[in-house]
Parts: structure tokens; sequence; C-alpha cells
């Protein structure tokens, strides 16, 4: 079963990161990605830029409108995510518990539905 481990961060926490810690994450996020496609469990990472650069899509009254960035203020930011083939939820969390984090970090764990669920 697949399960999606969803990053969020508090909004600027890498804004002030040294040097070090940054090269101390990506390395975190190489050793998790190299111990869980030797595991047979790694599907899929990637990182998504700031929400300033997205586009945001609503309907009403079947007209379409497009806005510019996030559509409320935010405080925490969809930094990214990992894609986890794995056996139960306890199995996938175990794997997004090695996710490097920063202070105020949040790991969301959910199972993803087939199109048929």
């Amino acid at each position: 079963m697949k399960f999606v481990a969803l990053i969020y961060r508090p909004q600027g926490a890498l804004d002030d990161i040294s040097r070090e810690e940054m090269n101390e994450l990506h390395l975190g996020h190489e050793k998790l990605q190299d111990a869980s496609r030797g595991d047979g469990i790694f599907v899929l990472f990637n990182r998504l830029h700031h929400p300033d650069l997205a586009a945001i899509i609503s309907q009403n009254e079947g007209q379409y409108q497009v806005t510019d960035g996030p559509f409320t203020k935010i405080q925490e930011v969809l930094w990214g995510y990992y894609l986890f083939e794995c056996d139960n939820l306890e199995h996938a969390i175990r794997y997004a518990k090695r996710i490097p984090m920063t202070e105020g970090s949040k790991i969301e764990v959910r199972p993803v539905a087939s199109y048929m669920d």
C-alpha cells in the first residue's frame, strides 16, 4: 500500500539556516532515500517551490477562477513529500520519522487511496 509523508515547515524556517545545517538536511534526505530504496519501499521524493509561485484554481457556479499564491495567510508551508510503498501505517511512520526536520516541522503520514477506493 502506498503512503504519502507530507513535510510541513514553518514559513521562513530555512531562511536563516546555516550552510552546514542545510548540508546536514540534504545528507539526511540522501541517507533516507538510500535506505528506503535498499529496503524496497521508496517510490518518490519531491521538494516543492515556495507557495508564492503557486496558482490556486477555484470553481464557483461552474466558473473557474485562477489566482496567484496561497489562498490564505499561511503559517506552515508544504515543503515536500515522500511516497513510500509500505505494509501498513506503522511501517510508513517508521520511515517518516527518519525524515530530516527543522524546528517546528510536522510530517503528516496518510495512505494513498486508489481511484476505485
